[in-house]
């Protein structure tokens, strides 16, 4: 790129045509390689250029024509036309300029010594100069040492600029910065000669209305002597990122494609062209001069490619090219909005992130799309370590100490539900200043012993009443007074033992109301004054034990004490708790948290937030966050905009439309072939609709299906019919039934002699469009339409099957193995493309949600993620390897395997099965049909005949352990079983070979041992990882099998109860009759269907004779232990509707591949709470 092509395209950008570009130097700029703006605004970029070749720049004005001049200095500066120029002394000695004088009346020079220097090293990397390094983030760095002594003297210039600078004052209009005069004369220490201005400023004064002629001007000009080079300063650079994303961009056109010269040399291309064909984005070798082979590779650009560059030494002139940058689907971690940031990021959603953000640097380390993150803020005005699980718990234990101490501010708690603080032994709370204890309802502080003391007040204030009740003594002490005060009621004192009121004899004890009182003085006298009327009288007598004395004329009135007056009492200030710590009791900030129940963030979608008060805020989540800051305090309503409904409008219609075509299509080629048919005589077509005759008499040429219903329906030993199952599956998808969907599918996947992948994606697909009745009818009725507009030979030859491969190809979006001939159709890439927009617009309307808020409190906004998972049911482990012989008679080869999949069930159950043969093959068949549910053996396995499920699990997250992270007992324990479980599937190799049933039916105990243990194994280590301290409870009945009972059971360390299901192998979720219903595995009704299971279990026990008797020591601990974890499971239900999740179901999975065991264990968090 040619330095001054690249300067004219920032000067053109800022509105400057080229006519109106003027350059004055005496020698060629460079062209260079590639020229980097890094991160750098286009002022900068061409202010770094200027001062990096030594050049200025000034604008000129022609003919009322504005030019900018770029010059290699000062001389060629334009005198002005005014000529000699001279300067009078502001006293107006100078009196030959009586009238028309234009000059300056005022001068300033300024001299400037500066220590020092700058120097420019060839490839300085790193810095060899400290103090350079530290001034600019760089030292600057030349290719070789003509242009190291070129830029040394450009900057030092630079940095020497303004040593002698005069500063005139006058009213000259031309000396404008830019231009050049000649200065008459010697006034100070300016002396006379040529000068260059180098900042003009024009003052105009303009008259009031008082005094319209009161107008005045000035100039002033700040200059240079011309014969001093003048040089611009290179700007301050900013620290920049390692690697960064820049955007290539081409000057010019071009037509020259990158290329190997002669000499081997890769020809870059300077000028790119839009017409470079696409293939040289890919990586092309390159060979060095004098080599025959490529040594290297080269990234070929094209015009806005997007590459990662970085610079050595934070110097844009030493730029490096990395690589490509990503792309729009998954955009550069760092840009040019973050420049600032060194961020680190896993695939797993882990990141580490530097933040070089000056005056508020930070360090920020998450997972989980940010909802577990510590954050490490250098905010200089209000630094803060912020630590957030959004997810799961955060625990934090130490062996000896935790201390939490904050020097200036405070220490907050914050908590939505429960906080518990509990200490073994003592629980202090301490301040300095004040302790505020704020609770909304209640506050309960319950203790043994409770010491409240204070060095100065104690208050107790209450909204309405104060209630005190002590079982045994009340003892109020004061050293000065003691008030009791009830301004609008009385006070009432009852005891059933004596009222003892004592003074200490140094005061009068007196009681007074309505103007009488009786009073006791300090030297014991009593009186008694009655405003109205005295009486004394006893029931039986009253008695006067001493002399009496009567004052007739004596006081007239009582002495009233007067009442004392208690302060009010000021409410406690109720605290309000920002995420980031602070406290604030004035402008707000509302975080917004909006993600899948699996807990990853939904699509970076709008939100709309409205306060009360009218104002709105608008932005764009991001990975399902978003933070508003100073808003004020108050209610709110946040509205998350997904998609509206006008676009699903218009999408459905253009599926609709395409949809059409393509029937249209096909039955316009059908007429072709049924005339053609016609023609031909009866023996003719009999061949034809035989299928002898060619295949396609049209020109779409080949069966319009590839093969993949053939997987299901060619394979050996299936009794699936998938064109069948096809339209049970169209069936289901016009009612909106995924969950029959998805049982059909895994049938199919089961079934399939090998993996179809395009069931997965299409189910994907399927899934969403079942939420939108218009477009599920649209799709479902479709294969029908297709296939009834074919010709009769073609439906003849096509039936059943054709409907499953449209589908798929048409959910699928037309990618991979499923693209079938219906792809060759005109509009099947309009179709796949509407139907593709139209499920992402449907995906993006279930966001579409408003909810309301407060700023006082933080709300978390889940949406439930639709399960598009389908597994593939397939039971490897039950299949014989293709090497081994099956010498074991089928039908007690499907007994044994029937044995082993009834070892759990009742025996009236087991004794409801029996084993026939039909035509040779075996097949299982019921006595009573009404007892339990149909099974079948279908390809070396027992499956039931129905997937139906009433009450399916629903999942509320899954996680993964990996094993890397397990201690090495555990790994060891892991490998122990791997090898326990290969011995049992060696075992049962070896019986199929021998053909000896007893040897089989061992083995295959073994095997189903082995998995279950797996399982077991790995249900503990993931409960001792995650739930550290959990207490086992019994699970198991006090019976042999392992029906009607979970695998597991634990109490946490806070309370709750954990329910674990374990599955190793290739086991999957099973069910259970729950009432009428069957319920899955991980779903509500199972759980409590089986805790039903265990409260009827332990009846029959405690009804059982051993229960009580001292022989049956073992028995009766094993009922306690049952009868116990019965206890803490009515707890937990007692809980859920004060507490969040007092019961958390989870199943984990240890799966395998062949004879290795996976290197992570699944755990699925299933959601009871809304089942």
């Amino acid at each position: 790129a040619n330095v001054q092509s690249v300067l004219n395209k920032l000067i053109q950008k800022a509105g400057y045509s080229q006519d109106r570009i003027k350059w004055r130097v005496t020698k060629d700029l460079p062209t260079l390689p590639q020229c980097v703006q890094a991160l750098e605004n286009d002022y900068t970029f061409f202010t770094r250029l200027l001062a990096k070749y030594g050049l200025i720049y000034w604008f000129e004005c022609h003919d009322f024509i504005e030019s900018i001049v770029i010059a290699e200095g000062n001389l060629a500066s334009p005198y002005i036309e005014r000529g000699l120029l001279s300067v009078t002394d502001k006293d107006g000695l100078v009196h030959e300029h009586k009238t028309g004088f234009v000059g300056f009346t005022q001068c300033q020079s300024r001299h400037r010594f500066r220590m020092g220097g700058s120097q420019v090293h060839v490839n300085a990397h790193p810095p060899t100069s400290v103090s350079s390094a530290q001034r600019s983030y760089f030292e600057p760095a030349a290719q070789n040492p003509a242009e190291q002594f070129e830029r040394t003297g450009n900057l030092e210039l630079a940095y020497q600029q303004g040593k002698n600078e005069v500063t005139l004052v006058g009213n000259v209009a031309e000396a404008n910065a830019g231009y050049s005069f000649s200065l008459n004369g010697k006034l100070g220490t300016a002396k006379g000669g040529d000068y260059t201005c180098i900042r003009s400023k024009q003052v105009y004064k303009q008259g009031s209305a008082n005094d319209p002629k009161q107008v005045a001007y000035h100039s002033e000009s700040v200059c240079v002597p011309r014969g001093e080079p003048i040089r611009i300063a290179p700007p301050e650079h900013s620290p920049k990122p390692m690697v960064f994303t820049a955007t290539v961009r081409s000057l010019s056109g071009s037509k020259a494609n990158p290329h190997l010269d002669t000499q081997g040399q890769y020809a870059t291309q300077v000028h790119f062209d839009s017409q470079v064909t696409e293939s040289v984005k890919r990586l092309t070798q390159y060979a060095c001069r004098g080599q025959k082979q490529p040594t290297g590779l080269h990234f070929p650009l094209l015009p806005d490619s997007n590459v990662l560059i970085g610079c050595m030494n934070n110097d844009p002139d030493q730029s490096y090219l990395l690589g490509f940058a990503l792309n729009d689907t998954q955009p550069s971690v760092v840009t040019s909005a973050n420049n600032t940031q060194n961020v680190l990021c896993s695939r797993g959603q882990n990141l580490l992130m530097f933040d070089d953000t000056p005056n508020t640097p930070h360090i920020v380390l998450q997972t989980l799309a940010g909802n577990q993150h510590l954050v490490l803020h250098g905010d200089k005005k209000q630094p803060y370590i912020h630590w957030l699980a959004q997810l799961g718990a955060m625990n934090i234990f130490a062996a000896k100490d935790i201390q939490l101490g904050s020097v200036k501010s405070a220490i907050r708690l914050l908590t939505n539900k429960t906080f518990i603080a509990s200490a073994k032994q003592q629980l202090a709370l301490e301040s300095k200043k004040s302790v505020i204890a704020d609770a909304a309802t209640n506050l309960d502080v319950t203790a043994n012993q409770i010491g409240v003391s204070a060095k100065q007040n104690i208050t107790l204030k209450a909204g309405r009443s104060h209630r005190s009740v002590i079982q045994s003594d009340i003892k109020l002490k004061a050293d000065n007074n003691l008030t009791i005060t009830a301004p609008a009621g009385s006070q009432i004192i009852q005891s059933q033992g004596n009222i003892t009121i004592k003074g200490s004899g140094s005061g009068n004890l007196t009681l007074a109301n309505g103007g009488s009182e009786i009073s006791i003085d300090s030297s014991g006298n009593v009186n008694i004054f009655a405003d109205k009327l005295l009486t004394l009288k006893g029931k039986a007598m009253t008695v006067f034990d001493g002399s009496m004395e009567q004052d007739i004329g004596g006081k007239q009135s009582a002495t009233m004490p007067s009442v004392p007056q208690i302060a009010q009492i000021a409410a406690n200030q109720r605290l309000s708790l920002t995420a980031d710590g602070a406290a604030s009791l004035a402008d707000k900030t509302i975080d917004l948290s909006y993600f899948y129940s699996d807990g990853t963030p939904v699509e970076d979608i709008d939100y709309e937030v409205v306060m009360d008060n009218g104002q709105i805020y608008t932005g764009q989540l991001s990975r399902g966050t978003a933070e508003i800051i100073d808003v004020p305090a108050g209610n709110y309503t946040v509205s998350y905009i997904g998609e509206d409904e006008e676009k699903i409008i218009s999408l459905r219609q253009e599926l609709r439309t395409a949809l059409d075509q393509m029937v249209a299509e096909i039955r316009k080629q059908a007429d072709i072939q049924e005339r053609l048919i016609d023609d031909e005589n009866l023996g003719m077509q009999g061949l034809i609709y035989s299928g002898a005759f060619l295949y396609g008499l049209y020109q779409q040429g080949e069966s319009i299906v590839t093969g993949v219903a053939d997987l299901v329906e060619g394979t050996a030993g299936a009794i699936y019919d998938v064109g069948a199952a096809t339209f049970r599956i169209l069936g289901h998808l016009a009612t909106g039934d995924v969950e029959a969907m998805r049982a059909e599918l895994q049938q199919i996947m089961s079934t399939a002699s090998e993996s179809i992948n395009g069931i997965v994606e299409a189910f994907e697909t399927l899934v969403i469009i079942a939420e939108d009745e218009e477009a599920r009818t649209l799709l479902a009725n479709f294969p029908a339409r297709y296939f009834n507009a074919h010709s009769s030979v073609e439906r003849t030859r096509m039936a059943g099957r054709l409907s499953f491969e449209i589908l798929l190809a048409l959910a699928t979006f037309g990618s991979g193995a499923v693209v079938s001939a219906i792809a060759k159709s005109n509009y099947f890439v309009k179709a796949t493309r509407a139907l593709e927009k139209l499920t992402q617009a449907t995906k993006l309307k279930r966001l579409n949600y408003t909810r309301s808020g407060t700023t006082e409190k933080v709300q978390l906004d889940r949406l439930p993620k639709v399960e598009t998972d389908i597994d593939d049911v397939k039971r490897i482990e039950s299949v014989a390897p293709a090497s081994v012989a099956l010498k074991v008679n089928p039908r007690t080869h499907v007994q044994i395997l029937l044995d082993d999949f009834l070892s759990d069930a009742p025996e009236h159950i087991k004794n409801n099965y029996r084993v026939a043969l039909r035509d040779g093959k075996p097949y299982i068949t019921r006595r009573n049909q009404t007892v339990s549910d149909q099974l079948q053996y279908v390809d070396g396995q027992i499956v039931f005949a129905s997937n139906r499920i009433d009450t399916p699990n629903k999942v509320l997250q899954r996680l993964k352990v990996d094993h890397k992270s397990l201690t090495p007992a555990a790994k060891q324990k892991l490998r122990a079983l791997e090898a326990q479980r290969n011995q049992a599937i060696a075992k049962r190799d070896a019986a199929l070979k021998s053909g000896n049933a007893e040897h089989l039916k061992a083995a295959y105990k073994d095997m189903r041992a082995a998995s279950e243990e797996l399982g077991e194994e790995a249900a503990r280590i993931f409960v001792e990882q995650n739930y550290p301290g959990a207490t086992p409870l019994r699970s198991k009945l006090l019976t042999d099998g392992k029906q009607g009972q979970f695998d597991q059971l634990y109490q946490t360390e806070d309370g709750r109860l954990l329910v674990i299901e374990a599955k190793g192998g290739s086991a999957t979720w099973g069910s259970r009759m729950a009432g009428t219903k069957r319920a899955q595995q991980g779903s509500r009704a199972y759980m409590d269907s089986i805790f039903k299971n265990y409260e009827k279990k332990l009846t029959e026990y405690i009804a059982d004779p051993k229960y009580g008797d001292p022989n049956e020591a073992k028995f009766n601990e094993q009922v306690k232990e049952l009868s116990k974890m019965l206890d803490e499971y009515e707890s937990a239900i007692e809980m859920e509707d004060f507490i969040d999740n007092p019961i958390e179901y989870i199943g984990v999975q240890q799966k395998v591949s062949g004879t290795e065991v996976k290197g992570a264990i699944d755990a699925t968090i299933f959601d009871i709470k809304n089942i």
